[in-house]
């Protein structure tokens, strides 16, 4: 049971659930202690609007993920669920630049000052390495992040994963606008890879599958969407966790045989406090977990070449070749382990 197991401190600063989901979690009543906080989360929603109806504007087209939408489609209400950022997949990756200008002249700023490249080989080995930019309000405190690709996550070709979107997206009603969503059937397949993905360091990510419409969902195209997404493994370790923490056997997740290690994995990402820098066992045993979760060679392959550029080193250095940042990843990680230890 989570009530035996997390505290609502636990639940909200470590794992990000709002006070309203942690009151379902617990059973308990006291989301209305904590107004102050739902109004950040309306705020945030007002800037996430001003965006949607800049890019609109633009003729930006877009799909909206996760965020106050995910809320509304989970809840019926955007600020129900919290959100670290909001998430804008750009359907054509061309509108990049137009999109940065955009946001920069609202006085948005890269994180960490990393920085949309003006050179167009540098902008196109930033968008093989990594799939997204993220920009910052600093005076709103609102952060957005705009992808050119979600299908770094997901084991197969970019222009297959294009394709599979195109044939599942659709409209809804957002904050009187019309925004552009993935259909049910791929929308949780999305919570699922990148929850897996990631090791599912926020319980919130399993939080969103449990209280998904599952209604909504056919189940001949889900499975079919699974296979083609090659997402079995990833499947079958959702539906462990949704049995673990929640006592849910739900249909869709069926369970079959995975490596052990995609069952600890998680178990213990979850319990545990998130680190700034993983000790070097860590590392190895997080890149062994993320071989593991497609069994196909391609996959294994892109993990590595994805694993083998670091995001940081494309703003530190300045090449037009790929090849430079290959090279200059053991020094910049030697570095970072250095600079750790101090």
């Amino acid at each position: 049971m989570i009530s035996e197991t997390f505290t609502r401190e636990r639940l909200h600063d470590r794992h990000r659930l709002s006070h309203q989901q942690i009151d379902g979690l617990l059973g308990e009543n006291r989301s209305r202690e904590f107004l102050a906080e739902k109004m950040q989360v309306l705020n945030k929603i007002r800037y996430f609007i001003q965006i949607i109806d800049l890019l609109q504007q633009n003729q930006i087209d877009f799909i909206c993920l996760k965020g106050p939408v995910l809320s509304q489609q989970l809840y019926g209400d955007p600020s129900l669920r919290l959100s670290h950022d909001v998430d804008l997949l750009l359907t054509n990756r061309s509108d990049m630049t137009t999109v940065n200008d955009l946001l920069t002249g609202l006085d948005y700023v890269g994180v960490d000052n990393l920085s949309w490249p003006k050179e167009v080989s540098r902008q196109k080995i930033l968008m093989d390495c990594v799939h997204h930019l993220a920009y910052e309000h600093k005076a709103n405190q609102f952060m957005v992040e705009i992808h050119w690709s979600v299908s770094e996550p997901f084991p197969l070709k970019a222009k297959t994963f294009n394709r599979i979107v195109e044939n599942n997206r659709q409209q809804i009603a957002f904050g009187g606008r019309e925004v552009t969503v993935f259909a049910p059937e791929l929308n949780l397949l999305y919570l699922v890879i990148h929850g897996s993905k990631h090791g599912w360091q926020r319980l919130k990510w399993l939080v969103d599958i449990k209280d998904f419409p599952f209604e909504t969902i056919n189940a001949d195209r889900w499975h079919g969407l699974a296979k083609q997404l090659k997402a079995g493994r990833m499947v079958s370790q959702t539906g462990f966790l949704l049995n673990h923490f929640f006592q849910i056997n739900q249909p869709l997740f069926v369970q079959a045989p995975i490596p052990r290690l995609l069952k600890s994995y998680p178990l213990a990402f979850i319990d545990g406090d998130i680190l700034l820098q993983l000790p070097i066992r860590d590392v190895f045993a997080s890149l062994r977990y993320k071989f593991l979760l497609c069994s196909t060679l391609g996959y294994k392959f892109r993990t590595f070449l994805v694993s083998s550029i670091s995001p940081v080193d494309l703003f530190r250095i300045k090449s037009s070749f790929r090849i430079v940042y290959f090279i200059y990843r053991p020094y910049s990680y030697i570095k970072r382990r250095m600079n750790y230890a101090k």
